[in-house]
């Protein structure tokens, strides 16, 4: 059964404040599609302190970027290839973070269109209520992004179990039952 990645903001210790210090320089590239960016992308400067005032989180977001620490990105290089990573350097007001900008650039037509309740623009959903996804479609992915609402980030069973067994710190895995 897929699991979908979303940032853990059930306490303080999970919560970070992310701030995209040079996000104007992004305007014209594609950092919230699942495509490669290329070699000329600038170099993304983001600030980050966790709530809990603690270290950062193995996963966090900022905008439309996921953060990952090096053992995500380790067991992430595991079970995909398809992943975009962004040159950043990343602040966490103790010094620089080894956290990564991870893009999946893996993209699948999975939506159920017809059981997903949500706002349509053209052929793709947000504000989603009622999630379903065709697990059928996903060929036995374990990493992508819904095609029609490439917000949402996927995780198959394997790399379900092998996050569960670890115990990241930062992330949620839900059912598509779950999603609100």
């Amino acid at each position: 059964m897929l699991a979908l990645l979303r940032p853990d903001i059930s306490d303080n210790a999970s919560m970070v404040d992310a701030r995209w210090e040079n996000a104007a320089a992004f305007i014209e590239q594609k950092v919230s599609l699942p495509v490669p960016l290329g070699a000329d992308i600038p170099i993304a400067i983001i600030s980050a302190r966790c709530a809990g005032g603690i270290g950062l989180p193995d996963y966090f977001k900022c905008g439309p970027l996921q953060l990952i620490s090096p053992r995500l990105r380790a067991m992430f290089a595991q079970h995909s290839k398809d992943i975009d990573y962004l040159p950043a350097v990343i602040t966490n007001g103790n010094g620089l973070s080894d956290h990564s900008v991870a893009r999946v650039i893996r993209s699948i037509d999975c939506l159920d269109r017809d059981g997903t309740v949500g706002e349509k623009n053209g052929s793709h959903f947000f504000n989603i209520t009622k999630l379903r996804l065709n697990e059928r479609k996903t060929d036995g992915c374990q990493l992508f992004v819904v095609a029609t609402a490439m917000y949402i980030t996927c995780v198959g069973d394997a790399l379900r179990a092998d996050l569960l067994r670890i115990g990241f710190t930062g992330m949620r895995l839900i059912s598509e039952t779950e999603w609100k």
